[in-house]
């Protein structure tokens, strides 16, 4: 499923995944990555879309949010990927379209996977370099959501919250949490469903409630524009 051709279920969480369609990075240099994040906390607002992590690499992109109206989160990226394209044509003389206009989003149903997702994002620096710990690699929240500093962009999940709350010495136990590999299987069916951008789910199955959303969801995507509305270009 792809933000081009769907609407997203206002209070829900989403993992969203998009790939750079050029030869080469997406993101050159320090100055590349800083732009795009500045641009996506400066919109967030604006568009009423809340972020809780994020991960940049050099030729992907990674949010795990939650949209407050089913049009924001496309009008969101639809507004970042054009705004960094116009950036890094102007800065490298180049005339491209950065980012895929079809990034991944899949649906994730409970509170305790919206986390497990959450750590998928900040634990992949781990896996696609050298790196020996996710807090070295600066552009992604682990940081932020590791120490407890900062949360002046990221909106932390229900299930992180009262992770918080409930835990001794919680940001410790947070670090510990992160740096626990996934079993294989369960990582195997996360990376399955964000390639497919299928809901994630305990059970695989999609609850009827869910069904229902979907299918208004889909009524309203008939009558969706295009464009931006006035005022979010």
């Amino acid at each position: 499923m792809t933000i081009s051709n769907k609407l997203h279920l206002a209070g829900e969480t989403y993992l969203v995944c998009l790939e750079s369609r050029i030869a080469g990075d997406g993101f050159c240099d320090e100055a590349c990555y800083k732009f795009y994040l500045l641009r996506l906390f400066h919109c967030l607002n604006l568009f009423q879309v809340k972020l809780h992590a994020y991960l940049l690499l050099p030729r992907e992109v990674s949010l795990l949010v939650t949209p407050g109206s089913p049009f924001c989160l496309r009008n969101l990226m639809r507004t970042i990927n054009r705004s960094y394209s116009e950036y890094f044509n102007t800065r490298f003389g180049r005339a491209v379209k950065v980012w895929s206009d079809t990034p991944r989003s899949s649906l994730v149903q409970e509170a305790t996977l919206a986390l497990q997702c959450q750590k998928y994002i900040e634990r992949r620096p781990l896996a696609e370099s050298e790196l020996g710990h996710p807090g070295i690699y600066r552009w992604s929240s682990y940081c932020t959501n590791a120490f407890g500093g900062g949360f002046h962009y990221l909106k932390p999940l229900a299930a992180y919250k009262t992770f918080i709350i409930e835990t001794t010495n919680p940001y410790k136990a947070y670090r510990e949490y992160i740096a626990t590999p996934f079993k294989q299987e369960f990582l195997l069916y996360l990376q399955r469903r964000i390639e497919s951008g299928a809901p994630i789910t305990k059970t695989g199955r999609r609850s009827r409630r869910k069904t229902n959303e979907y299918r208004q969801t889909a009524m309203l995507s008939q009558f969706s524009s295009t464009t931006l509305p006035r005022g979010q270009g």
